[in-house]
C-alpha cells in the first residue's frame, strides 16, 4: 500500500471494511531531507507481533526497528525506525522521515532515495479493523505552526529552498479537460500520489496545492500526479476520461489509463530575492506576450543583474528543461534592461560569441535553466517561458477606465491615464483629436513619461505605429519594429499612423483641460496652426463641445486678437445665401461685431468666410478655400 507524503503531518487510513492485508508498503514520494509523515494504520486489535523494514533508512535486522512507549515518543525520534503501536485503538502508528536532498525538480524522490516502511503482522485476524471514533493525536513534532498556504507573498524569505509557494491568494480550481499521458514524454509527474480508497479530483486537487504545483491530474481511479504544464500529446474528448470512477466518490470520473483529468489548483510558486518575487510563468509565449504575462501580475520580466541574484534564480529553476524569457533586450548595438539601465558590470552569458549579437535585429534575453542557467541572445521567434520580477507587499494593480467619458485605462490608481486610438491620422489630427479628447498627444519629452508610455504599449498596445509628442516640430512615433516591440523614431508629419492620448482625470481639471487656456467663461485651444481652408478648421476644431472660436464681447475679441499679434486667426462665421447674412456656426445670434467694412455684405467678392485681421482686431471676410489664417478653438469650461 503506497501513500503520499511531503507537507502532510499525519494521515490517518480509513477503516477497513474488509480482510486486512498481513504486508504492508508505505513509500513516500518527494520528501525532503528533514520533511516528516506519521502514518497511522488502522489493524486488529489482537495483532501483538510485527517484523518491520525499511529503506531510507536501512530497517533490517541488523539496524532493527525501535518501538516506542507513546506517540510522543515517536513523534520525538528522528531515527526513521521507531513505531507505537496501540493496541487499545488498534493502530499502529509509524513515521516517514526524508533522507535526502533534492537535486532535480522532476524527481520522485530526492536523490531517488523514496523512503520506504514494509510492515509485516505475525499474528491477528483477518479483520475487519474497527477503528472508528479513534483520536489520532496532533503530530508534537511541530515547535511552531507552519504558516497557512496562500498568506505571504513568495512564502519564504531568504531561505535555501526556494521552491515554494507564491500566492496574493489562492486562486480558483478550474477544470482544464481531459489528456493523453504518454508515459515515455509524460505530462506533470512532479508528485505522484496513490490513494485506493479516497481518491477524488478535488483530493488530488487539494494535495498538489499543498506543493505548490499549478496543476492536478486524476487517472484510473486512484493514481494522483502534480506538475508545472500539460498538454504535451494534445487534448481528448471530455468522454474519454469518463470510463474510470474515483475511488473516494463513485459518482466522479477520475480518468482512464493513459487518460489524465486536468485541474488547476489555484496555487504559483516564487521565490523571494531582497525586495522582490521572482516568479516563472509555465506558459510558453513569445516575448511581447511573455512579458504582458508579467504585467497582468503588476510585474515585469526579470532584472538579473547580480551573482546573487542569479544563484537564487539557478537554484529556483533547478531541473527545468524549458527556456526561459528574462528583462535584458539589444537595441542601438547595446543591452539594456528593460528600465532603460544598460548592463553593467554582471552577466552570464554561455559565450562571447552569445553576447554580441549582429546586425540591426532586435534580440533578447533567453535563459537556458540545463546550461547552468546561462544566457543566450535570441529573436522572437520562439515561445518560452516569462521569468518575471513581481512585487511582494500588494496585489497586481487593477485596470480601470479613466479620463472624460471613460475613454482611457489606466493601471493603478497611480498611473497616467492613456486611451489607443487605431485611427490612421496624421500628426496634426492626432493632437486635436487628443484634446477633443480631454488630453493630448501622450508626451516623450521626459525620461518617466517615455518609460511610463513603453509599459503600457507593451500591455496594451496592437502591432501598428502610434504617434506621441514629441515636444518639437519633428514628428515622432512608436514604430512597430520587426513586428516585435515598439520603438520611438521619426516621422515625416504628413505620415499617417494610430495614436495614444494621455488624458486629464475629469476630476483633476480646473477649468480647462491640458493645452486649453481659460478667458471669460471659456476655454481656448491654440495650437499655433495654420491652414489655408476653413474644411481643415472645422476638422480640427468642431468635436464634441468644441468649435471654431466665435467672438462675444470687445475683451474677448482684444484676448483673441493677443494671441497671433499680426495675423489673421479663422472664425466660426461665414455668410449664408439662404439667409442672406453671416452666421455664427452655433447658430446663436451675437449683438457684439467689429467687422473693418461698414457693410460686410458689399464685400463678399472678397470671400464668405470670416477672418480676424489681429493687427486692427477687425473682422474681415476671406476665401473659405485658399484663405490663410491660424486655428483657434472654443469650448465651454468644466
Amino acid at each position: 500500500m503506497d501513500t503520499e507524503s511531503q507537507h502532510v503531518l499525519h494521515n490517518p487510513f480509513q477503516p477497513h471494511s474488509r480482510d486486512v492485508p498481513y504486508g504492508i508498503r508505505l513509500k513516500a514520494f518527494g520528501l525532503d531531507s528533514g520533511e516528516v509523515v506519521r502514518v497511522a494504520l488502522c489493524l486488529p486489535k489482537d495483532t501483538t507481533q510485527f517484523y518491520i523494514s525499511g529503506v531510507g533508512p536501512i530497517i533490517n535486522r541488523a539496524n532493527p526497528a525501535v518501538a516506542m512507549d507513546s506517540v510522543e515518543d515517536l513523534d520525538a525520534d528522528d531515527s526513521g525506525r521507531g513505531y507505537y503501536w496501540d493496541e487499545d485503538e488498534g493502530l499502529l502508528y509509524v513515521k516517514l522521515v526524508g533522507q535526502a536532498e533534492r537535486t532535480n525538480l522532476d524527481e520522485f524522490c530526492p536523490g531517488d532515495k523514496c523512503t520506504t516502511i514494509y510492515i509485516k503482522r505475525l499474528d491477528g485476524g483477518k479483520g475487519p479493523a474497527k477503528c472508528k471514533g479513534a483520536k489520532i493525536p496532533s503530530y508534537s513534532g511541530v515547535t511552531e505552526d507552519p504558516d497557512p498556504v496562500g498568506t505571504k507573498t513568495c512564502h519564504g524569505i531568504d531561505t535555501p529552498v526556494v521552491r515554494l509557494i507564491l500566492t496574493h491568494a489562492r486562486g480558483p480550481v478550474e477544470y482544464r479537460g481531459c489528456f493523453e499521458q504518454r508515459y515515455r514524454n509524460p505530462d506533470l509527474g512532479f508528485a505522484y500520489i496513490k490513494m485506493y480508497e479516497s481518491m477524488t479530483p478535488q483530493l488530488c486537487s487539494e494535495r498538489c496545492f499543498q506543493r505548490g504545483f499549478p496543476y492536478s491530474a486524476v487517472h484510473q481511479g486512484y493514481k494522483c500526479e502534480c506538475g508545472y504544464t500539460f498538454g504535451k500529446t494534445g487534448p481528448l474528448r471530455d468522454t474519454q476520461c469518463e470510463v474510470t470512477r474515483c475511488k473516494g466518490d463513485q459518482t466522479q470520473s477520475c480518468g482512464g489509463n493513459g487518460r489524465l483529468l486536468i485541474h488547476t489548483t489555484g496555487a504559483e510558486r516564487g521565490v523571494v530575492f531582497r525586495d522582490t518575487c521572482v516568479y516563472l510563468s509555465m506558459i510558453e509565449e513569445d516575448w511581447r506576450y511573455a512579458r504582458r504575462r508579467c504585467f497582468e501580475m503588476g510585474g515585469d520580466l526579470a532584472k538579473i543583474d547580480s551573482q546573487e541574484k542569479q544563484n537564487a534564480i539557478n537554484d529556483y529553476m533547478l531541473g527545468l528543461t524549458y527556456e526561459v524569457w528574462a528583462g535584458l533586450i539589444w537595441e542601438n548595438n547595446q543591452w539594456k534592461y528593460l528600465d532603460g539601465t544598460p548592463i553593467g558590470n554582471y552577466s552570464n552569458w554561455w559565450s562571447e560569441s552569445t553576447s554580441t549579437p549582429s546586425g540591426s535585429s532586435l534580440y533578447y534575453l533567453r535563459i537556458i535553466p540545463k546550461y547552468n542557467s546561462k544566457w543566450f541572445n535570441h529573436r522572437n521567434h520562439d515561445n518560452n517561458m516569462a521569468l518575471c520580477d513581481l512585487p511582494l507587499t500588494s496585489m497586481p494593480p487593477i485596470i480601470q477606465t479613466c479620463g472624460y467619458d471613460n475613454k482611457g485605462l489606466k493601471k493603478g490608481v497611480d498611473s497616467p491615464c492613456y486611451a489607443l486610438v487605431h485611427r490612421a491620422s496624421k500628426l496634426v489630427n492626432a493632437q486635436y483629436q487628443c484634446h477633443h479628447m480631454m488630453g493630448t498627444l501622450a508626451p516623450v519629452d521626459m525620461e518617466e513619461n517615455k518609460s511610463s508610455l513603453e509599459m503600457y504599449l507593451a500591455e496594451f498596445g496592437a502591432p501598428v505605429d502610434y504617434w506621441v509628442e514629441s515636444g518639437t516640430n519633428q514628428g515622432k512615433a512608436y514604430d512597430f519594429f520587426g513586428n516585435e516591440r515598439h520603438v520611438l523614431k521619426n516621422y515625416g508629419a504628413s505620415s499617417e499612423n494610430a495614436f495614444i492620448c494621455r488624458l486629464d482625470e475629469p476630476y483633476n481639471i480646473e477649468n480647462c483641460p491640458t493645452g486649453w487656456s481659460y478667458f471669460q467663461g471659456k476655454c481656448y485651444l491654440n495650437r499655433g496652426v495654420k491652414v489655408n481652408t476653413i474644411q481643415l478648421v472645422s476638422a480640427y476644431c468642431n468635436s464634441g463641445s468644441s468649435q471654431i472660436v466665435t467672438i462675444n464681447s470687445q475683451e474677448e475679441n482684444d484676448y483673441v486678437a493677443s494671441l497671433h499679434p499680426n495675423q489673421f486667426i479663422w472664425l466660426g462665421l461665414e455668410y449664408k445665401p439662404s439667409m442672406d447674412r453671416h452666421r455664427w456656426i452655433d447658430n446663436l445670434d451675437r449683438l457684439y461685431t467689429n467687422w473693418y467694412y461698414t457693410n460686410p455684405l458689399t464685400q463678399l467678392s472678397k470671400g464668405r468666410c470670416v477672418a480676424m485681421q489681429t493687427s486692427s482686431k477687425k473682422w474681415r471676410n476671406k476665401e473659405c478655400h485658399s484663405g490663410s489664417a491660424y486655428v483657434v478653438c472654443e469650448m465651454p469650461p468644466f
